[in-house]
């Protein structure tokens, strides 16, 4: 399995248009058996970027030929000022995967950088969190996936059925006890989390 994460910078005004014109391509994609999960989602740090997540069976993505004629079409008639500037696109792998495909609204995206020495401390700690997250009322769709180019670095997703409760589990009370029990040698880096409005998922994520 293969993932291209792919970060957009769409032009105001023209959001709205995009969301569905990535919707019917995502529901294009579905129908080749290479195509496994699509996200689109909304970062709400700012006013433009989004967040493409496509999965698929393997590197090579193979469509057909009808469906590359489709693409020749929708590349054909996309707005020339829909995006900012060209997307950053970057291939992670998934590892892990559990909990219930679709129906989420928010989105805690974490990138991780895991110390090589400290990955046994970080892997025990991330199980204990994941069980946590899976047993919490309101939370959909655990994913981890893992950097291409660098196997140091991995992010985690976790889809919530609102903002409200994705931001509540992180603000309660002892997490940052929990926090606190992974010992300061397993990171590279602090992890670095940041929140996204689901626009859409199409799909089923889990590990084949």
């Amino acid at each position: 399995m293969f993932l291209f994460q792919e970060t957009y910078y769409a032009t105001p005004g023209l959001q709205d248009l995009i969301a569905q014109r990535v919707q019917s391509l995502h529901e294009a994609q579905a129908t080749q058996p290479s195509s496994l999960a699509s996200d689109w989602m909304k970062w709400l740090g700012d006013g433009v970027t989004f967040m493409a997540l496509r999965l698929w069976t393997d590197r090579t993505y193979a469509v057909d030929e009808e469906h590359m004629r489709w693409m020749g079409e929708y590349n054909r008639t996309r707005p020339t000022d829909a995006f900012m500037q060209p997307p950053d696109i970057e291939f992670f792998e998934p590892i892990a995967q559990q909990g219930v495909p679709g129906g989420a609204q928010f989105c805690v995206r974490t990138e991780l950088e895991v110390a090589g020495a400290g990955r046994a401390n970080w892997a025990s700690w991330e199980h204990e969190l994941r069980a946590t997250l899976l047993a919490t009322p309101g939370f959909r769709e655990y994913r981890l996936y893992q950097f291409l180019g660098r196997e140091s670095r991995l992010f985690r997703t976790e889809f919530w059925e609102t903002e409200a409760a994705g931001r509540a589990f992180w603000t309660a009370e002892g997490r940052r006890a929990q926090l606190g029990k992974l010992p300061s040698g397993s990171w590279r880096k602090a992890p670095l989390p940041s929140y996204y409005r689901v626009v859409h998922q199409l799909g089923d994520a889990h590990l084949r």
